[in-house]
C-alpha cells in the first residue's frame, strides 16, 4: 500500500472509480460482530497500487485487507475474508487495535474498466436509488429491492442530498463539511452580497433566485433533507409553505423555537400539520458554542444522525 486515502465516503469512492475505471476490488462489509468501526454497507476500493478510497476500519485492518484483496484481484475470483480482533493474541501479534470485533468482507474483483457493483452504484447515485447486495449468493447478486432484507442482503444507500435555502454566514463552512462527508448539496440564493467572490462554490448546484420562487420549479423528491436558512422571516415562510407539500423526510429551520412556532401559526392549519413531524427548529445539535462555523458544525452533526437513520 503506497499511501492511505484522505477520503472515505461512498461519494468520493464512486468519483474515484468514475474518473479512473480500472482493474480493482470492491471490498464490501457484509456483517460485523462486537465492536466495529464500519458497519454493513461500507465500501473500500483497492487496485493494483493499494487502497484507493474508502475504508473498513479505523486503519488497523486495511493493510491485511489490501493484501487479501490484491490476491483476489490477481486470481480474478470473488472471495470472502474475516478480520477478527476479539482475541488477546490479536492485541499483541495481530492488528493490535484492541477493538474486540469481527468484520466480514466480500471481495469483488473486476479486470476493468467495468465493475458490476461499482457501475451499479454510480447509476444508482445518479437516480438517487438504494441498492441491495445479496452477499451470500454465488455469485453475489445486485438487487433494486430486497424481498427479505434479513437473508444476507446488504443495503447500500446513495450519497445524501441536501437542499440549502439561503447562502448566509453559515453556508460556506456547511458546504465544506458536506463535501468532506460526501453529500450532494444544492443551494438557492438571490442576494448579491452572498453570491459574490465565489463564496458558495462548494455547492453542487447554485440556483440564483429567491428560494420561495425556485422551490416550485424543483423536483423535491430528489432530496433527503432541506434547510430553511434565508434569515428572512417571510422568505422562510414561503419556503415552508412549499416544503409542506413535499415528501422530504427531514426539514430544518434556523432561528429560535419561538420563531418556528410563529411561522407555523401563520400557515394554513393543514400545511402546518404536514410539517409538524418533519420540521426541526432550531436545527442542529446543541453545542453551546456560537458563530457561523459552530452553527454549521451543529447542523452537519445533526444531519449526519438523520442520514444514518439514527
Amino acid at each position: 500500500m503506497l499511501s492511505y486515502p484522505v477520503h472515505h465516503s461512498l461519494r468520493h469512492l464512486l468519483a474515484d472509480w468514475h474518473a479512473r475505471p480500472r482493474a480493482a476490488v470492491a471490498a464490501l462489509v457484509v456483517a460485523t460482530r462486537g465492536s466495529s468501526y464500519r458497519k454493513p454497507g461500507a465500501l473500500a476500493l483497492i487496485d493494483a497500487d493499494g487502497l484507493s478510497a474508502g475504508c473498513i476500519s479505523g486503519g488497523c485492518l486495511e493493510a491485511d485487507l489490501v493484501a487479501t484483496a490484491q490476491e483476489a484481484l490477481a486470481a480474478g475470483e470473488i472471495r470472502r475474508a474475516s478480520f477478527d480482533t476479539r482475541s488477546d493474541e490479536d492485541r499483541w501479534y495481530g492488528s493490535q487495535s484492541g477493538c474486540r470485533g469481527q468484520t466480514e468482507v466480500l471481495l469483488w474483483p473486476s479486470a476493468g474498466p467495468q465493475h458490476p457493483l461499482l457501475d451499479a452504484l454510480v447509476a444508482a447515485d445518479a437516480t438517487h436509488r438504494v441498492l441491495w447486495v445479496a452477499a451470500g449468493a454465488e455469485p453475489p447478486q445486485i438487487l433494486s429491492s430486497a424481498v427479505d432484507p434479513a437473508a444476507d442482503c446488504v443495503r447500500i444507500a446513495p450519497p445524501p442530498r441536501l437542499l440549502l435555502l439561503g447562502g448566509g454566514p453559515e453556508a460556506p463552512p456547511l458546504l465544506a463539511l458536506a463535501r468532506t462527508l460526501g453529500w450532494h448539496v444544492d443551494l438557492i440564493e438571490h442576494r448579491a452580497r452572498y453570491l459574490a467572490d465565489a463564496r458558495l462554490d462548494g455547492a453542487e448546484r447554485l440556483i440564483e433566485a429567491r428560494p420561495g420562487d425556485a422551490l416550485s420549479e424543483l423536483d423535491l423528491s430528489a432530496y433527503d433533507a432541506a434547510l430553511c436558512a434565508t434569515h428572512l422571516y417571510d422568505e422562510d415562510g414561503r419556503c415552508l409553505t412549499r416544503l409542506a407539500e413535499s415528501a422530504i423526510a427531514f426539514l430544518g429551520l434556523l432561528g429560535p423555537a419561538v420563531r418556528r412556532d410563529e411561522l407555523l401559526s401563520e400557515l394554513p392549519p393543514a400545511l402546518a400539520a404536514r410539517l409538524q413531524d418533519r420540521l426541526e427548529g432550531p436545527v442542529g445539535l446543541m453545542l453551546h458554542s456560537h458563530g457561523p462555523e459552530s452553527v454549521a458544525l451543529s447542523i452537519a452533526a445533526r444531519l449526519t444522525q438523520v442520514f444514518a437513520g439514527a
